[in-house]
């Protein structure tokens, strides 16, 4: 029998909302617990296949036990506790950081713009020395 599937294990606690910390704790106690279960039961002369077999029926189903940290709330993540102040503050982060969106934009691609900041200034100030000579041929 193999050892415990706690990647599923993790699995269904993510996708029931618990938050990432406490899936992560959960399952190196459950690990740790089974361990401790194996390590007893090799020690007190089971064979190593019949120890596992003891260990996975004490510590009981998984399935179980994923469905006992889901139903306790305050294991969830803070979005899914508290929804409404979630739908208020979700939107007001992304309009704060809005702005920063060009600037990390602009650190990216640095040399592109230095470039098109200066085929602007000498298109401006070619643009006002035109300018500058009609006023002067009008003018005179």
């Amino acid at each position: 029998m193999a050892d415990l599937d706690l990647r599923s294990f993790g699995d269904k606690l993510r996708a029931a909302g618990i938050a990432p910390q406490h899936v992560r704790r959960t399952m190196a106690e459950l690990d740790d617990h089974y361990h401790d279960l194996l390590d007893t039961l090799t020690r007190d002369g089971r064979a190593r296949h019949a120890a596992r077999r003891e260990a996975r029926r004490a510590l009981g189903d998984l399935d179980d036990i994923a469905a006992a940290v889901a139903a306790r709330r305050d294991l969830k993540c803070w979005y899914l506790r508290c929804p409404r102040l979630a739908s208020v503050i979700y939107p007001l982060a992304w309009v704060m950081v809005l702005p920063l969106v060009p600037l990390i934009a602009g650190a990216q691609h640095a040399p592109a713009i230095a470039r098109w900041g200066a085929c602007l200034l000498l298109s401006a100030g070619f643009t006002a020395s035109l300018l500058l000579v009609l006023q002067l041929t009008i003018s005179l």
